[in-house]
């Protein structure tokens, strides 16, 4: 879902899902914002307030369960071909990505954590 404020969007995700499909919402999202694609949800004051935002700031909110319109379709198509892109064909992304803190690989993949012996 994306709430989209003046100053920022705000993307939310799916917490009790496997985190190759929450990084895919996440770029689904992000396609949503750079095509500038309307949303769908109107939000009410109590909600707003639940999110921590101000209800008279927020200028749409995107909430998305099916692809029967076309902006969903191209979303999605574009999140499926950045991912594949990015990971070239692999199911996850590197633990180690290469162009460091700026490049897609390193926003999607997981923390490197090392071992106790430094490996």
């Amino acid at each position: 879902m994306r709430l989209e404020l003046p100053e920022a969007d705000l993307l939310f995700y799916e917490e009790g899902t496997s985190v190759h499909h929450q990084r895919h919402i996440l770029t689904h999202e992000m396609c949503h914002v750079y095509c500038d694609h309307p949303g769908s949800l109107e939000i009410d004051a109590k909600t707003a307030r639940a999110l921590g935002v101000n209800p008279t700031l927020v200028m749409r909110m995107s909430g998305r369960t099916s692809y029967s319109k076309i902006y969903e379709r191209q979303a999605e198509m574009m999140a499926s071909v950045i991912r594949r892109r990015i990971y070239r064909d692999r199911v996850s992304p590197s633990l180690r990505p290469e162009k460091g803190p700026d490049s897609w690989d390193a926003l999607f993949a997981q923390p490197f954590k090392r071992g106790r012996f430094g490996r």
